[in-house]
């Protein structure tokens, strides 16, 4: 009896687990690449363009690459370090935060060509009116890495 009672356990399981509506549904979003949650941070990843998609933009050269980065990634950890900061509010968080984004956009600006800091004035453009659209509900497109 006992034997019969644990095969039929096992067999009802084994029909009930590939039930998506049976299992637990997990409540939290899911993580972005660069390990943040946020949702602001789904696309970009840290709140900053991507190097491969700086490079797809403004057709950056091996040299320029390898210079900016650094600056990349440094403002990607700051900008992790500052989302789990204590004892800030998020608006200052967010406020931090852009000014890691400012900063680490002059030093790439200055690493750049005057036709690819056009080009870097005009993504940055598209992504602040995106984030506005974000903030107030109207989402546009994501910007494109061509201009």
């Amino acid at each position: 009896m006992k034997h019969h009672l644990i095969l039929t356990i096992i067999a009802c399981g084994a029909c009930l687990a590939p039930c998506p509506g049976l299992r637990a549904q997990d409540s939290s979003p899911s993580p972005s690449p660069s390990g943040l949650s946020h949702g602001r941070f789904r696309e970009r990843g840290d709140g900053l363009l991507t190097l491969e998609r700086l490079t797809k933009a403004l057709g950056l050269t091996a040299e320029q690459r390898s210079q900016i980065k650094p600056i990349v990634e440094g403002a990607a950890a700051q900008i992790r370090a500052n989302w789990r900061e204590k004892g800030l509010s998020v608006q200052e968080k967010i406020a931090k935060n852009k000014g890691v984004r400012e900063n680490a956009a002059s030093q790439i600006n200055a690493l750049l060509t005057p036709d690819q800091q056009a080009k870097f004035t005009e993504l940055k453009q598209r992504i602040r009116e995106r984030r506005e659209g974000e903030a107030t509900g109207q989402v546009s497109p994501a910007p494109s890495a061509t201009p």
